[in-house]
């Protein structure tokens, strides 16, 4: 049967008007500039959302979220959704803030939060994150606060960009900057600075894998990251305290570990290649630690490439490990005062120099 090209004309403007609707043609992208305020906004560009969790909630998976330069003061929580949250303008991170200090709930006060699932394809790009002092534990009745800046668990995995992460604080509990459990977060040019927490100062991550690179974990404490499972990239760890790095299983490539205040690596398995650990100086008296190096356990570890210089430790200066294969490095400049300033190889050592 044909149709006359009027009826075809108005079936088709039909179908495109039911695509639209349901999204089939592609995202929509929300607006948000704290310029509107105190109006609410509507989250198109002429008139932006004046908050980033109203563009949240208003958006759907798929969606984009566009933040303008500015001060925004809430603390805000994904729901779960697949969406990009960016700022705009290339480098914007510095000029593009979530204050998380002023909570409605004060125990519930990550400044970001993702505890929904979230995937890696839910993205926050661009931000500097601040002011968070973390949400009360949900796993169980402590009261520890966890993930002063951001906050990942109930295996939520997001992808963090560009973003600055400082002065967060947690009194009690874990993760100042960041926080995961369950959690494959993972964190691509971002800077820790600043951040502090009685374990964790700037990440803290449990039961998953951290994956990070061309990041800087810069004057945090206590200790940079602490985590169970990491993968690193082009990394600078720099003056943080009680360690640089204290993990299960590390694996660093291309990463400079300087100036922390406390050994540079702590960890039971490694894998190091093309990595400087330098100039980090460890005052305490355990005696199963060193200045750049730790490895404990009897967990194979395998250090290539690298250069260990100029760290000190009461018992080790430079590297100590059972089960270690060491290839192609430079230890030099390191000081004990007493036992090895290069190498300690523990009781019954497995070692390939």
């Amino acid at each position: 049967m044909c149709l006359p090209s009027t009826t075809k004309s108005m079936f088709l403007l039909v179908i495109i008007l039911v695509c639209v609707a349901s999204g089939a043609f592609g995202q929509t992208t929300w607006y948000i500039d704290d310029d509107t305020c105190p109006k609410p906004g509507s989250g198109t560009q002429a008139d932006p959302f004046c908050r980033i969790q109203d563009g949240i909630d208003a958006s759907s998976s798929g969606d984009e979220l566009v933040a303008a330069p500015g001060l925004y003061i809430e603390n805000i929580n994904f729901l779960g959704k697949v969406i990009t949250l960016r700022s705009e303008g290339p480098d914007a991170a510095p000029g593009t803030v979530i204050d998380g200090s002023n909570p409605e709930n004060p125990e519930s006060a990550s400044t970001v939060r993702f505890s929904s699932g979230e995937s890696s394809s839910a993205v926050l790009d661009g931000f500097t994150i601040t002011g968070g002092s973390g949400t009360a534990t949900p796993f169980d009745s402590s009261n520890d606060l966890l993930g002063g800046g951001i906050l990942c668990i109930f295996n939520s995995s997001p992808t963090i960009r560009n973003c600055i992460i400082t002065d967060n604080v947690i009194a009690d509990g874990y993760g100042g900057g960041f926080y995961g459990k369950a959690s494959n977060a993972e964190f691509h040019d971002c800077t820790f600075t600043s951040n502090t927490a009685p374990i964790g100062g700037g990440l803290y991550a449990e039961n998953g894998l951290l994956t990070m690179s061309g990041c800087t974990i810069r004057d945090n404490g206590a200790y940079g990251i602490r985590c169970d499972d990491l993968n690193m990239s082009n990394c600078l760890i720099e003056s943080n305290a009680n360690a640089g790095i204290y993990a299960g299983n590390a694996t660093l490539t291309n990463c400079q570990i300087l100036q922390n205040w406390g050994p540079g690596i702590l960890c039971y398995t490694s894998t190091l290649s093309n990595c400087l650990i330098a100039n980090n100086f460890n005052s305490g008296l355990s005696s199963n630690s060193a200045g750049g190096i730790a490895c404990w356990s009897n967990s194979p570890s395998t250090i290539t490439n690298c250069t260990i210089t100029g760290n000190f430790s009461h018992w080790v200066g430079g590297i100590r490990c059972t089960n270690a294969t060491i290839k192609d490095c430079t230890i030099t400049g390191n000081h004990a005062e007493t036992n090895a300033g290069g190498i300690h190889l523990n009781d019954d050592s497995e070692a390939v120099i």
